[in-house]
């Protein structure tokens, strides 16, 4: 079952940050590639459409003629047999391969003829079958290599580590009174990357970024705030997660030892 929490996070932080004060000296392409890549660590679908409208408006996405691909002309019965959305392997004809054959970044779509005249008007997509083709994706490497792209659109997003990114989140909706997106991200999405990261729990408690996020949280009451995706639940069977990831939840929710 799909992760929804995840996915309604991502898409709503990239919503957020669109319209945040704070976009004007942010690099939301690089941002909104961090927050896809973070998404997929986890049990979730292909969200792109979602707020394809957001992507395209800050470079992210970009659109092009289906026969624009870079390898259109060896996988031209392929492209022009195309009919539905579709996410575009790097072996397009043959199955998706989790070592071998993934995803590229490229997504086939006629969005009005897939979702209607009226969200495709919504995000102002053109008519007609097109490619979505995401900065930093393979996809776009090639189109890059052969010159498709100039500028800053031919420089790749820039890592930002996980925690950074939802520092810098937090921080513009507790600014913004969104605290709803602030708790989301304390409650569900920071918990979610470091329980399933490499990262020694046993010194994530004296790491000052969450330090300070910890204060956030607690001068704006994030705990109190009903979020999708966190069920007091989870934190029954805290110790099944091992010894010093249990510790640093406890630290973390503000749980008595």
């Amino acid at each position: 079952m799909s992760m929804h929490e995840v996915e309604d996070l991502v898409e709503s932080s990239i919503r957020f940050l669109d319209k945040s004060p704070e976009s004007a000296s942010l690099d939301l392409r690089s941002m909104f590639w961090n927050l896809f890549e973070y998404q997929k660590k986890f049990d979730t679908g292909d969200t792109l459409f979602r707020a394809v409208d957001v992507l395209i408006k800050h470079r992210y996405v970009y659109v092009l003629p289906v026969t624009e691909h870079p390898e259109y002309e060896k996988y031209k019965s392929y492209f022009d047999g195309l009919n539905d959305n579709t996410a575009i392997l790097n072996k397009p004809t043959e199955e998706w391969d989790e070592e071998n054959n993934r995803e590229t970044g490229c997504n086939f779509a006629d969005v009005y003829k897939k979702w209607g005249e009226k969200f495709a008007k919504e995000i102002g997509a053109p008519v007609g079958p097109k490619l979505y083709v995401q900065a930093g994706g393979e996809c776009w490497k090639k189109l890059a290599a052969q010159g498709k792209f100039t500028g800053k659109d031919a420089e790749p997003p820039q890592i930002i580590d996980i925690i950074d990114l939802a520092e810098t989140i937090v921080d513009a909706a507790v600014k913004n009174k969104d605290l709803k997106l602030a708790a989301w991200w304390y409650k569900v999405g920071l918990p979610y990357e470091i329980s399933s990261s490499d990262r020694d729990f046993k010194l994530l408690p004296k790491d000052a970024k969450l330090q300070k996020l910890k204060k956030i949280a607690e001068e704006n009451k994030l705990m109190d705030i009903e979020v999708n995706g966190y069920n007091q639940d989870m934190l029954a069977s805290l110790d099944d997660a091992g010894k010093d990831l249990a510790k640093f939840l406890k630290w973390w929710f503000f749980l008595k030892k």
